[in-house]
């Protein structure tokens, strides 16, 4: 038992050689780590000094130039302002006087007109983009997108009420801004009942998939249609539909 006790925690020559070297460069790694942790940077006081001064130059120079800037961008918002003041001064004393007069003068092919008469603005709805919708109370940026999209889809509005069919405009809504809204129904875009595809009927807020297709369907029995009322007497679309839909259709 001893005898394999000795061999086994015995150590040759190059063996016990070995361990000394191992056992001095782990001493060496410890002292050297040591020093690397505890050692202290020496900074040159006159460097200190220096960079101290350099960064005391600066923050006045920041100072100076701010200074230097405050009074020319004063000045000149001031003079913007009066400019702007005296344009609008020329412009309002350029709009003819009297409600009959404002209205001649006031084009259905304006997107956005401000009424001196009654005070508001007054917004065309089938020309309007969606910045001039946003002008409205309680308009935001995506309610108008919506309203500008539905516009595309319907083909105009002929009456300002249809605006209550996208989504997100509620009565409420409709009331607050009702005043400001006006359409022209010359500038509806209208569909061919004998030459628009299925995709065009189908894409109409007022026809749908499955009335297109039995619009396309009935097209092809008959050849031509010769009346839009058609589409109502064969049951393709409702009454209530068709009153709505009558509008945007032609032969």
């Amino acid at each position: 038992m001893k005898t394999m006790f000795r061999d086994f925690f015995s150590f040759s020559s190059l063996e016990r050689k070995g361990a000394v070297v191992l056992i001095i460069l782990i001493l060496l790694t410890t002292a050297f780590n040591f020093y690397l942790i505890h050692r202290v940077s020496k900074t040159d006081p006159e460097d200190h000094s220096r960079f101290i001064r350099e960064l005391e130059a600066f923050e006045h120079q920041l100072v100076a130039k701010k200074d230097s800037l405050y009074t020319p961008v004063m000045s000149s918002n001031k003079k913007r302002s009066e400019d702007s003041h005296s344009r609008r001064n020329k412009y309002y004393s350029s709009w003819p006087s009297g409600a009959e007069s404002w209205r001649n003068f006031n084009s259905q092919a304006q997107r956005t007109t401000f009424d001196p008469v009654a005070g508001r603005i007054s917004i065309n709805i089938n020309l309007a983009d969606s910045s001039a919708f946003e002008k409205l109370p309680g308009i935001g940026p995506v309610l108008a997108r919506r309203i500008v999209r539905y516009r595309t889809l319907l083909g105009g509005f002929y009456n300002t009420e249809q605006l209550k069919e996208v989504y997100g405009i509620s009565d409420s809504l409709y009331r607050v801004i009702k005043k400001n809204l006006l359409t022209d129904s010359g500038a509806i875009r209208k569909l061919n009942l004998n030459d628009a595809t299925e995709y065009d009927l189908a894409r109409h807020p007022y026809i749908g998939k499955f009335a297109a297709r039995g619009i396309i369907r009935y097209r092809a029995r008959v050849h031509t249609i010769k009346d839009p009322n058609e589409l109502m007497v064969n049951g393709l679309i409702t009454a209530e539909m068709f009153a709505k839909l009558e509008k945007y259709l032609f032969l």
